[in-house]
């Protein structure tokens, strides 16, 4: 589920633009 947070966030900043920055992926069980 990790791997598939950080990806969709990559797509995520990708496609728009004006995408938060300073946003991070949401890791499951990583505070």
């Amino acid at each position: 589920m990790a791997i598939w947070a950080k990806n969709k966030h990559r797509a995520y900043k990708k496609e728009f633009p004006d995408y938060p920055k300073e946003r991070m992926a949401m890791v499951p069980f990583v505070f």
